[in-house]
């Protein structure tokens, strides 16, 4: 071989050794330390946590960063989860009563069934999951927290940010091949996109296992879960009802206890017979009132993803019945319920925009105005109007 062609390939094969080197070689040496306040008194030793990063991460930033996304520590006599983007700690989260021996996503402990978000009534979102024990010892204290952006509460433990994640109790023991259910009822929030996927960070706590040595330990778990959208909630209402009482120029319609839970009560035989208008309402109204209660009127609303300032204008152009009822000064207190079921959603163009009374079905009105519907769940807003 010649000479100047030996040279050529010895030095490809140094560059290619080289790149190698630069790009897939965790060689460079990175550490950061956590100091937590002890809530005993004092300053408790700081934990110092070390990890290697390729020289192309250190010099450009792409490539195998330092450290894993979540690192489990304890401390001071706590025991936090550390999370870190890039070479820093980015969050860490306290992890209550877990023991300082617990490990980090041990295999064959926990398998998730199932992790959800879903609307409720008065407009929370109920968090909720499903676990199963795959194990062969018992968990005992079991916990879950639900890690979703925007949900939980911020702070600062020593000079990095702390977070607590909204939870729930599971079982108090789980026996192997046993499952367990928890969720948490959470008011919406107005910072996600309707729709969007967001990571949901499931984190399964277990405090004791038995028989033998005790292994607690934290099972995380991240899927993309999609948020369900901002439906009414009180804050709702309460904007509705304030727009609802400046078109009223007279009487304030004022909140009624009684009325909420008879609006609750209404819900049940509303939901059972939801294509029948305001159905068995005579009949419920003297199961709850007797033949004493006052003078009243319901509107059944669908007002989900309604900005409540706009909402009584919108009534007044496409509902004048539904509109007429809030306006009406012979009423002057109001209660209401939310809960999600079935509707007879009309297609769009349709002549038919409200139902004009009750004990109406609703479907063969929609059929005589010549137009479509599905039936789909929405969000009701029962509304009670009395004097």
């Amino acid at each position: 071989m010649p000479l100047l062609k030996r040279k050529s390939v010895i030095g490809t094969a140094v560059v290619a050794a080289a790149l190698i080197v630069f790009l897939f070689l965790p060689i460079v040496s990175y550490s950061v330390s956590f100091a937590n306040p002890d809530s005993t008194g004092g300053q408790s030793p700081p934990t110092s946590i070390s990890g290697y990063a390729t020289p192309s991460y250190y010099l450009l930033g792409f490539g195998a960063g330092p450290y894993p996304q979540m690192v489990i520590s304890s401390q001071g006599g706590s025991t936090y989860l550390i999370h870190f983007q890039g070479s820093s700690i980015s969050y860490v989260e306290s992890m209550g009563g877990l023991p300082s021996n617990a490990t980090l996503n041990p295999q064959g402990t926990v398998k998730v069934d199932n992790v959800s978000i879903a609307e409720w009534a008065f407009g929370f979102l109920n968090f909720s999951a499903r676990i199963t024990n795959i194990g062969s010892k018992t968990l005992r204290n079991v916990g879950l927290s639900f890690n979703y952006p925007s949900f939980g509460a911020n702070g600062t433990l020593g000079t990095v940010r702390s977070y607590t994640a909204p939870g729930t109790d599971c079982a108090a023991a789980l026996a192997p091949g046993a499952s367990c259910f928890g969720s948490t009822l959470l008011n919406e929030t107005t910072v996600l996109l309707t729709d969007q996927f967001y990571p949901m960070s499931l984190e399964v706590i277990c405090n004791v296992t038995a028989p033998g040595p005790s292994t607690p330990f934290l099972y995380v778990d991240t899927l993309q879960l999609r948020y369900p959208g901002v439906t009414p909630n009180t804050q709702w209402v309460s904007s509705f009802i304030q727009e609802v009482n400046a078109q009223r120029n007279g009487t304030a319609l004022i909140e009624n206890r009684t009325l909420d839970e008879f609006a609750a009560f209404r819900f049940d035989s509303i939901r059972a017979q939801y294509q029948i208008s305001d159905y068995n309402f005579t009949s419920d109204y003297y199961r709850f009132f007797g033949h004493s209660g006052p003078e009243m009127e319901e509107e059944i609303l669908y007002p989900s993803n309604r900005n409540p300032a706009t909402y009584p204008t919108y009534l007044k152009q496409n509902a004048p019945g539904h509109y007429a009822g809030l306006m009406d000064p012979a009423y002057s207190q109001f209660g209401y319920f939310f809960g999600t079921g079935p509707s007879v959603d009309i297609g769009p163009g349709c002549s038919a925009t409200e139902i004009p009374g009750p004990n109406i079905n609703i479907t063969q009105f929609v059929i005589s105005h010549g137009c479509n519907y599905v039936i789909a769940d929405e969000i009701w807003f029962i509304l009670i109007l009395a004097a």
